[in-house]
């Protein structure tokens, strides 16, 4: 609120004048619910903003789900432990969540020194991806190729002959590097050399 006017104090000054005093009071009065109507015109935005933001995420989050679910499209992921190692490039393929343990002892039974190398599989709708801990030297090394000979195999077993694999190495600076993937069923697994 603001502050009454500074009239002249003192002996010979004289009181406000009735009308002074009046219009005082109208500005302070004015100025106080010029505020106060602020506020409520701020508080009444803000508050159909969050109505309408909770609006929209209940509606996208609704239709989505529904949607996918509705066209059979529901991805699904497998990832690892929980909890990764303590050193996690060394996650052992035996540590590997339950979904994945066929393909896991499907590895193991063709050769358990490369499959102890494999961290996580996980499949997202048409591609099978196989993620290991070998370096990104091993680009088309007969572990890359014979993990995705294996991984194509296995789907083709089951009756899947149409999904792309992907076996990704570890990188320092590029994430999870592309070691040998198959696109085709003629396909050879070998990637091509970068430069």
């Amino acid at each position: 609120m603001s502050t009454p006017p500074r009239h002249a104090s003192g002996r010979h000054s004289k009181p406000p004048s009735k009308f002074a005093t009046t219009c005082d009071d109208a500005i302070r009065s004015f100025s106080a619910g010029k505020r106060r109507r602020q506020l409520i015109v701020a508080g009444s935005g803000l508050g159909a903003l969050a109505l309408v933001g909770v609006v929209v995420t209940v509606t996208l989050s609704a239709g989505s789900g529904h949607s996918a679910a509705a066209k059979g499209t529901v991805k699904r992921q497998v990832v690892g432990p929980a909890t990764p190692a303590a050193n996690s490039s060394q996650v052992p393929a035996s540590e590997a969540a339950a979904d994945d343990t066929a393909v896991v002892t499907y590895f193991k039974a063709k050769d358990t020194k490369i499959a102890d190398h494999v961290q996580r599989v996980s499949r997202d709708g048409q591609f099978f991806r196989v993620y290991t801990n070998y370096p990104e030297a091993d680009a088309n090394s007969t572990s890359a190729i014979s993990l995705c000979d294996w991984t194509s195999q296995y789907l083709k077993d089951q009756g899947d002959s149409n999904t792309f694999v992907f076996v990704h190495g570890t990188s320092s600076d590029n994430g999870s590097v592309v070691l040998a993937n198959k696109v085709s069923p003629t396909d050879s697994c070998k990637v091509d050399e970068t430069k």
